[in-house]
């Protein structure tokens, strides 16, 4: 048998131990040489901890009546087997929380089995153990204590910056309510405008429908006029004497034909202005947004009331064209005027109340483009202030983005300050 392995724990501080091969007698004379002892490793051939001997096992097996016949019996006392009990193992360089953690799992034992490589290197007592335990809490004590004086100082300064923050916030909140004060003031205006514009476009819708009824009027005499120059042309042969009264008349017929031109070229013309005043209206109407919805509307009526008087006018003019090719048919046939002088009499009289009544028509039609000029006025006025309240809605709008972006950066620097706060709080 083996002598048991086992140093001079008290001589230089290493914890005794015994080798498997040992005896009881051997382990119990261990237990007497170190009373303090509580635990005794046990080692293989190579110094490999294979369980421990505990104190406890030795004073019952001492304290059994029948102990010490049982020690001086060869065969009882010369194995350790029967008192080796599984050990919690630990490398000595492993962290201090699995030391602490294998402590308890194993009920807070005397003591932990240290090894280096799996070589016994000693034994890590529990009162050591409670000591680095009670090491460790105080250094996170303490570690604790300053993460807490940081996030004291950080709340604080946190504090301060979203303080200063919030007001230039509730700053910048102030100004864009007094933008959007103004932004509705604005609106406001231009929906008068927009009103005043509606009533004008009125007025001008209710013109050019005098306008066209004139027109119908005038297209209405052309046609007596026609019937009257067909009848003519069936009695030529008899006015031959009456030519020289008949020539002024064709004169004068010929003149008022293209009056009647000059003035529907001008109808054509304040259609076409009108029509492209509709056109710029809505395109302000566009700009206006929401607001110019409802003069929009307007302006396309206005448009297609514009389109309807050039068609009108064209067509006019056509008449008036086919009137102006009989006057001359009449002036080129006078010679045979004179044969039907008495008839002609007659139907100069109807050509002349046509005449008449077509130069009242002529007179309304003059009337009511001047009326649509007046109109056409007011409505280049409205434009241009509607123009103005767009443009300064527009400054308005480029100062509140402004104001938008300084918002905008001021949260993202509450948002990096805030992380940072975050950041030091983990």
């Amino acid at each position: 048998m083996k002598p048991p392995v086992f140093s001079s724990w008290t001589a230089d501080g290493e914890s005794p131990a015994i080798a498997t091969d040992a005896s009881l007698i051997d382990a119990i004379a261990l237990f007497r040489q170190y009373p303090d002892m509580r635990l005794l490793p046990v080692l293989d051939a190579e110094r490999r901890p294979v369980g421990a001997i505990t104190e406890r096992d030795v004073k019952a097996l001492l304290y059994n009546p029948f102990g010490h016949a049982l020690l001086h019996n060869p065969d009882f006392g010369a194995s350790l087997t029967a008192y080796i009990r599984p050990h919690p193992c630990c490398d000595e360089n492993a962290p201090l929380a699995e030391k602490l953690a294998l402590h308890a799992d194993w009920g807070a034992p005397d003591a932990l089995i240290l090894t280096s490589r799996g070589i016994f290197v000693g034994l890590l007592e529990a009162a050591r153990i409670a000591r680095m335990a009670a090491d460790a809490q105080m250094a996170l004590a303490q570690e604790r204590l300053a993460r807490a004086q940081r996030i004291d100082q950080a709340a604080r300064f946190f504090t301060a910056d979203i303080a200063a923050l919030t007001e230039t916030l509730l700053r910048a909140t102030g100004d864009m309510g007094r933008m959007a004060s103004d932004l509705a003031r604005y609106a406001s205006e231009t929906m008068l405008g927009a009103d005043r514009m509606t009533k004008d476009m009125a007025d001008t819708g209710a013109a050019l429908g005098d306008i066209a009824a004139r027109g119908r009027s005038l297209a209405t005499a052309f046609a007596d006029i026609t019937r009257d120059m067909d009848q003519a042309d069936s009695i030529r042969e008899a006015v031959r004497t009456r030519i020289a009264a008949t020539d002024d008349r064709a004169e004068a017929l010929a003149a008022g034909a293209s009056t009647i031109d000059t003035l529907l070229s001008l109808i054509e013309n304040v259609a076409a202005r009108t029509n492209l005043l509709a056109l710029n209206a809505a395109i302000e109407a566009a700009r206006a947004g929401e607001a110019g919805r409802g003069f929009a509307v307007v302006a396309h009526e206005v448009k297609a009331l514009a389109g309807q008087t050039r068609e009108a006018a064209r067509d006019a003019a056509r008449n008036v064209g086919a009137v102006k090719d009989n006057i001359h048919a009449l002036v080129a046939e006078q010679v045979q005027l004179n044969r039907k002088v008495d008839a002609i009499g007659n139907i100069s009289q109807s050509i002349d109340e046509a005449v008449a009544a077509q130069g009242l028509a002529t007179t309304a039609i003059a009337t009511n483009v001047e009326q649509s000029v007046v109109s056409a006025d007011r409505i280049g006025q409205q434009v241009q202030q509607i123009q103005q309240d767009a443009t300064r809605i527009d400054q308005d709008a480029g100062s509140l983005l402004t104001l938008a972006e300084a918002l905008e950066r001021t949260i993202e620097h509450l948002r990096d300050r805030s992380a940072a706060f975050v950041a030091t709080v983990a």
